[in-house]
């Protein structure tokens, strides 16, 4: 993240740093950043699609929020009054913050200008914690970081991901605070492989829960379990449908009266997948189900799964299927 200063810009920027704390102290917020090695920023995601009433710490200095709750600043103002207005439809209710002490950097070639970019990830894998204890479909609007108020940064350093599907008002309570909080930090106790490979499920189920269409919502709920229950099949392919309905029922299930019932419902779940895929239409009902009713199943189960797969492990697959 990095902004272009010319001297222009530094004037502009003490005459109105003078301005409100006067000149003396704003020869001496320059001087302090001259003399400072790292520079303290607050980091924020803001989010649609949750009602957060009151803070929640999810731990390693990341925090849910109100969106109301963040502090005023120059950049927030900037971005509500330019930029979010035109989404319209979709507005921030909450925020995803984490303050950072990061080196002071100065660069000049577009190499160290990319070495220099922030990584954020630790952030974005919260937000997938969050959606999944829910499940919920929340997804960010906007990020930025703010410097602090004696740095002689100018502009906004933003960043706005196009807002995809419908927009939701899912309430958060504080078993889910306690909940995410707790799976995040199970999360990030995980291999970066382990990482990587439940990243795919988690940000299509989020992804399915948002789609328009219920065309699009079952290819993604049906990506998001084979990601989750047949990953162990990149050369052996046959009996997929099969496998997955058993795996589920077995992995999720402990009785034959409710694993019977988890079989079909996985059934299901990929007829509406496969007319979705090769006819582009689903039906209105399955089996004396509307499809959104079994869509929702699917979301609640597939989130069961992937947050299991967080605490335990992935399965033996050949024991799941033998029990």
């Amino acid at each position: 993240q990095s902004t272009r200063m010319e001297l222009s810009n530094l004037a502009e920027w003490l005459i109105r740093r003078g301005r409100d704390v006067g000149t003396t102290q704003a020869v001496a917020d320059l001087q302090r950043y001259v003399d400072a090695s790292e520079i303290p920023l607050h980091s924020t995601l803001g989010l649609t699609g949750l009602k957060v009433d009151c803070q929640c710490d999810l731990g390693f200095g990341i925090a849910l929020i109100p969106w109301e709750s963040i502090p005023a600043s120059y950049h927030k103002h900037t971005l509500s009054t330019r930029f979010l207005a035109s989404l319209g439809f979709k507005w921030p209710s909450a925020a995803l913050v984490k303050e950072r002490l990061l080196p002071k950097l100065h660069v000049s070639t577009e190499e160290e200008r990319q070495r220099s970019r922030l990584d954020d990830s630790e952030m974005h894998d919260a937000l997938l914690c969050i959606n999944v204890v829910g499940p919920f479909a929340s997804e960010v609007l906007v990020s930025w970081l703010d410097p602090p108020q004696w740095a002689p940064v100018i502009g906004v350093t933003y960043s706005m991901p196009y807002p995809e599907g419908r927009s939701r008002h899912d309430a958060w309570t504080s078993e889910h605070c306690e909940a995410a909080s707790k799976l995040f930090k199970t999360f990030r106790t995980l291999s970066a492989g382990a990482k990587d490979a439940l990243r795919v499920p988690l940000q299509r189920l989020s992804i399915a829960m948002r789609r328009l269409s219920n065309v699009d919502s079952a290819i993604d709920l049906g990506i998001a379990l084979e990601a989750l229950f047949l990953n162990d099949l990149q050369d052996d392919r046959g009996e997929l449908t099969f496998r997955l309905r058993l795996r589920v029922a077995r992995y999720l299930e402990q009785n034959s009266t409710n694993r019977e019932a988890l079989f079909r419902i996985i059934g299901d779940l990929y007829t509406l997948r496969s007319k979705a895929v090769h006819t582009g239409q689903t039906p209105k009902d399955i089996k004396g189900r509307t499809t959104s009713e079994l869509l929702e199943e699917g979301f609640q189960l597939t989130a069961a799964a992937i947050r299991r797969h967080v605490y335990e492990g992935p399965p033996d697959w050949s024991k799941v299927q033998l029990s």
